[in-house]
């Protein structure tokens, strides 16, 4: 089973550590397999077992201090 791909765009990140804050809590969500950060275009792309429920996301990463801005 390969699981579920998509992307997102995330705002406020500005350095490798932010990338680094946003993987830790994306994969803290359940089913997450992988995650992959582009810091300068905020794109996020996720790999997971089923399809993430967006308000989740969008909770977790406000949570930290990032905003989930949309599917991409």
């Amino acid at each position: 089973m390969e699981g579920v791909t998509a992307d997102y765009t995330v705002e406020g990140m500005v350095c490798q550590h932010c990338a680094s804050s946003v993987t830790e809590a994306i994969t803290s969500l359940g089913g997450v397999r992988d995650v992959t950060v582009e810091v300068q275009s905020g794109r996020v792309s996720v790999n997971s077992d089923e399809a993430l429920d967006e308000v989740q996301l969008a909770k977790v990463l406000d949570d930290i201090g990032y905003e989930f801005a949309r599917s991409a």
